[in-house]
């Protein structure tokens, strides 16, 4: 079961740009075998050889990846979207995303990245790692803090609140606001 007390379909999603920058991090296998099991995943890249590629280094996993190259059909139908890629424009789009889909954008660290259109931060319950390295870091926030479409108070907790209980995550199926 995930978060909101419900399982995950069959199909998770993962967007990968390069198998690189996984090193160092929860690997996928782990994520999907530890946190969800029994979900599978579908994994979008922008070069289809990637996706090809990462999904064939799960053949003997007890869980089913498959390359897809149909973004869009790929996140409308998926309950959990994590997004790892290097983009310096949105490659998620707000109107693709149904409601109560978790989004998990690990991609965007600089001030010019970002995964995620504007219709899709200003509609979701957002919450980060740590106020103090992203609110005012990354483009995945600061570029629509700036142009008006959310304000830093949209940001509704990070971690750290979320582990001292100064905050609550979400709590049944319908996130407060949109996809969370």
């Amino acid at each position: 079961m995930d978060i909101s007390g419900r399982k995950p379909k069959s199909r998770t999603f993962f967007s990968a740009s390069d198998r690189r920058r996984w090193n160092g991090r929860l690997e996928p296998r782990q994520s999907l075998s530890g946190a969800f099991p029994g979900a599978g995943a579908s994994i979008w890249a922008r070069r289809a050889e990637q996706s090809t590629a990462l999904a064939r280094e799960f053949e003997a996993e007890p869980f089913s990846v498959a390359a897809v190259s149909d973004l869009a059909t790929a996140v409308t139908e998926a309950d959990i979207i994590t997004s790892a890629t290097m983009a310096r424009e949105p490659v998620l789009r707000g109107a693709w995303i149904k409601p109560g889909t978790h989004v998990d954008l690990i991609g965007a660290y600089k001030s010019d990245m970002r995964e995620a259109d504007d219709a899709l931060i200003s509609s979701g319950s957002l919450y980060v790692d740590s106020r103090e390295t992203t609110i005012d870091h990354i483009g995945e926030l600061t570029i629509p803090i700036a142009s008006g479409v959310i304000a830093a108070d949209a940001v509704m907790g990070d971690l750290y609140d979320l582990v001292h209980g100064r905050t609550s995550g979400r709590r049944s199926a319908s996130p407060p606001r949109g996809p969370a």
